[in-house]
């Protein structure tokens, strides 16, 4: 079993999140999904763009026909209260994600699975958007 979340707007469908049952990993669930959800998207004469969510993984590429940058910028509002998001976020969000990273290759070095954690530490980022257009 497969599902995704959308949401739409203007034409365009945005993928929000998407996730398959690892049990049925060798029947493909998620590549069975992708191929009914953009056949049954661009039958439907309103839309005409489906973007796949942030990062170039090799099953989007394989249904893209382009990709776009996109920023994402946080603003902090110059009060008492901004300042300590501010700092919540570019500080201790960080540190606290440094210091979960460092225990997390510990017990992976103690064990024979490979952990895979990703973090991000600024509050701008830039992702690589995958999108298919009829």
């Amino acid at each position: 079993m497969a599902t995704e979340y959308q949401i739409g707007s203007a034409g365009r469908i945005y993928a929000i999140r998407a996730d398959f049952d690892p049990a049925l990993t060798d029947l493909s669930p998620g590549a069975y999904l992708n191929a009914r959800i953009i056949q049954s998207l661009f039958e439907r004469p309103d839309v005409h763009e489906y973007d796949m969510g942030p990062g170039t993984n090799d099953y989007k590429m394989r249904w893209a026909s382009g990709m776009r940058e996109s920023l994402n910028l946080e603003i902090y509002a110059p009060t008492i209260y901004g300042r300590m998001l501010h700092g919540i976020e570019t500080r201790l969000v960080p540190l606290a994600r440094r210091l979960r990273d460092r225990l997390v290759s510990k017990q992976s070095a103690l064990s024979t699975q490979p952990s895979a954690v990703s973090h991000q530490q600024s509050a701008v980022s830039r992702q690589r958007s995958v999108r298919a257009e009829c």
